[in-house]
Parts: structure tokens; sequence; C-alpha cells
């Protein structure tokens, strides 16, 4: 059995080391193909804001207004803030509580985005006590994010382990409210787990749900970026590697600017001692966060 064991661990290590030279050519590829995947970007913005123009309805143009925010929260913070304040204004106007609410939720996650957390708390703070039941679980999980970045500007170990408390705190209260066939529900037991240092039962949960995920989807990065934590936990770094490259991979090919794989992957090819890779990866990355206004993500790189 131990034999049995120890060659399935060296078959799947050989597997990583074979894979991250393939997928590191991909990599470099999508990098190279930036304005091919910027051109799609602009033609779907493009389509989506000439049917926002031909709509006459207020509840037609609401959810047009949360399809262009939704494009444009990992590519410009600063226009998917300026879509999300018109969707707060289109739902006021259609009466519609779960409009409202919703809309709301998208303006304090990309203020948070934008470093505005102070304001963000205080849309949350505002809301709480009139979101709906079917709403609770996105709204503890808006809490958990915006926590999240405050942990990352902090400057005292007190004050990081405070805010990685309450972001635990809204992170738990997701969980028991948020549909068990939703993303944010996958990413909130895989964030739990990891938190307690399951990092096998992450896996186990997180590899074969990115098997049913579709390219186009946003959440692929995410998954994949998880996975490599969990790697990174268990010091396997050909895992690691290869699972941030399949991240970075990702974001490029949907444009998301406002992202984190291809700076882990920079930092790490920096320590193996791939200079060149690092730097334009590391540049690429810099690039992106100041591109996208990711307050957070440029504050973090430029520390690196």
């Amino acid at each position: 059995k131990i034999a049995l064991v120890l060659t399935l661990v060296c078959s799947n290590l050989s597997w990583a080391q074979d894979q991250f030279p393939i997928l590191k050519t991909k990599l470099d590829q999508t990098l190279s193909n930036d304005l091919l995947y910027l051109e799609q970007k602009n033609k779907t913005l493009t389509a989506l804001k000439y049917k926002l123009k031909q709509a006459r309805l207020d509840q037609d143009r609401y959810p047009l207004l949360e399809k262009i925010y939704e494009e444009y929260k990992s590519y410009q913070s600063d226009s998917a803030l300026v879509y999300a304040k018109r969707s707060v204004q289109i739902a006021l106007k259609n009466q519609n509580n779960k409009q409202q609410i919703k809309a709301q939720l998208n303006l304090a996650s990309i203020l948070s985005t934008l470093g505005m957390y102070n304001q963000a708390l205080d849309i949350l703070n505002t809301i709480e006590p009139s979101v709906a039941q079917q709403l609770k679980g996105e709204f503890y999980w808006t809490k958990r994010i915006v926590y999240g970045g405050l942990a990352g500007y902090a400057t005292s170990v007190e004050e990081k382990n405070t805010y990685n408390q309450l972001g635990n705190e809204n992170r738990d209260k997701a969980i028991t409210n948020l549909s068990k066939k939703s993303p944010e529900y996958i990413l909130a037991i895989a964030g739990q787990f990891l938190s307690q240092k399951k990092h096998d039962q992450a896996i186990a949960l997180l590899l074969p749900y990115f098997d049913t995920i579709e390219n186009s989807d946003p959440n692929r990065a995410v998954i994949a970026y998880l996975i490599s934590e969990n790697y990174k936990a268990k010091k396997d770094k050909e895992q690691e590697k290869k699972w941030l490259a399949i991240s970075a991979i990702s974001d490029l090919e949907l444009v998301k600017k406002e992202n984190i794989s291809l700076r882990e992957l920079a930092f790490m090819l920096y320590e193996e001692g791939d200079i060149e890779s690092a730097y334009e990866y590391i540049k690429r990355s810099l690039d992106d966060a100041v591109f996208c206004n990711s307050k957070l993500r440029t504050y973090e790189i430029s520390k690196m």
C-alpha cells in the first residue's frame, strides 16, 4: 500500500511538472494575443450599450445595466462604478426592492475594489435590515469581500486578524444562506476549508467543480486560484504553479484586469531564477491593476 501511494504521488508530481511548461507556453501566447481578447471585450460592451440605448422601459434597462456592470467589474472599476450607480437609480425608479438591494450590493462591491471600504460598509450596514432572505447569502458574501480587502491593507497583525475574523464570520453566515448550487457557496465552503487547514477536503471539492466550469465563466480563474492556494499550503509547488497558470490564462482571456494569479506566479518564477518571465508578468500585473484602478492590487504589487 505504501509503495502504491508513493507511486501515485510521484506520478502526480511528474504530471504537474510536465504540464507547467505547456501551460507557460499557452500563458505567454495569451499575453501576446492581448489585443484580440480586448477587441472581443469591447464588442461585448458595445453590443450591450446599444441594447441599453434602444431600451425604452426602465424595467428593461435594469438587467442591461447590471450586465454592463458585470462586464466592467474586473476590467475598469471606474466605469463599473458609473453603471452600479445608474443601476441604483433605475432600481429606485422601478420601486423594486430586490433590484434595489442587488444594485446596492454591486455598488458596495465596486467601492471595495476602488479602496473605498468605509463607504462600502456604510451601504451594507444601511441596507442590512431590509435584505430579503433570497439575497442574504450574497449580502454576507459581499461583506466578507470588503473585510478581506481591509485585511489586505492592514498595517498591524492585530488589525489584520480583526478583519480576517470579521470576514470569516460573514463567510460562515453566507454559507448558511447561499444556494448550494451557486459558485459563491462553493467558494465560501472552500475558503472555510482553507482557513481550517483542511486542504485535501478543499481540493476534493474544487477539482470536480472546476471541470464543470465553462471557459467563459469569470469564476474559472477564481476556482483555479483557490486550488493553487491549497496546494501552496501543502507545499506542493508544482501543482501550485500549474493552477496559478490556469487561473492567469483565464483572467487574460476574459480581460480581467483585477487579478492576482499572474502576480503570484511571477513571484514563484523569480524565486526559481526565471527573472525575465517574472519581470514580464509582474509588469503586466501592475499595468492591469493601474488600468482597472484596483487600489488593493496596486498596493500589493508595489510591495512585491
